[in-house]
């Protein structure tokens, strides 16, 4: 049997690191409008179009600086910054990494974006498990009500 490998992400020296057995497969979504689920078949709901976009990928967690918005000339700075992947038309990505702790953002204009926050004050992260595959959902709900 034959083991899949994901491709890495690229650097920002534009190397494509390894393919890996294990990774992150995922999509991101641009959400606007209410967002507030209802019982009422005839009853518009907001939109969700997925987002064609650069995802950043940083070892371990990221202290955020309370904002789900950063600054990418800061992030491109940032020492555990490791590359990114690209999303495709559907909003889809897939990158291969080594197992362990990871955080990704979307890139949106001059800024990442991501509104998931620990407890700690750093952006959620995702764990990457030997030969497995992580699902992520990154969403821009900045223009959304729930």
């Amino acid at each position: 049997m034959t083991q899949v490998k994901f491709s890495g992400p690229i650097t920002l020296s534009q190397q494509q690191l390894p393919p890996q057995s294990q990774g992150i497969n995922g999509f991101v979504v641009y959400l606007s409008g209410n967002q507030i689920p209802t019982n009422q078949p005839d009853e518009s709901k907001g939109n969700s179009q997925p987002v064609k976009t650069k995802i950043w990928i940083f070892s371990g967690k990221i202290l955020s600086t309370g904002s789900p918005r950063w600054s990418l000339d800061k992030a491109q700075k940032h020492p555990r910054l490791i590359g990114w992947t690209v999303s495709d038309a559907n909003g889809k990505f897939q990158v291969g990494l080594p197992s362990g702790e990871y955080t990704l953002l979307a890139e949106y204009g001059a800024d990442l974006y991501l509104n998931k926050f620990l407890g700690d004050g750093s952006f959620a992260s995702v764990q990457v498990i030997n030969n497995q595959v992580t699902e992520v959902q990154l969403f821009n709900d900045e223009n959304a009500a729930f």
